[in-house]
């Protein structure tokens, strides 16, 4: 799943928080994380309600900063039109 932060700058924290969590996160764009479980045998329901869970968290811990889990096909766009 990806996950779209409001700024480039936040894009390697997030993704450094995440592995901590025990996440495969890959930096696929300025703003854009591509991130798994490394448990993948769950189902996607699950594993978007735990990275979604774990985003929420960072968030609370940077609330200077906004981000959002979306859709894999609408990263890009989301990347260049999102106004988080």
């Amino acid at each position: 799943m990806r996950i779209v932060v409001s700024t480039g700058e936040a894009a390697p924290g997030l993704a450094d928080y995440l592995r901590r969590c025990e996440c495969i996160v890959e930096i696929v764009g300025d703003r854009t994380l591509e991130v798994t479980l490394s448990d993948s045998a769950r189902s996607d329901r699950d594993m978007r309600f735990e990275v979604g869970a774990y985003l929420r968290v960072w968030l609370a811990m940077h609330p200077e900063l906004e981000g959002a889990l979306v859709a894999p096909d609408v990263a890009g766009e989301e990347e260049s039109n999102l106004a988080l």
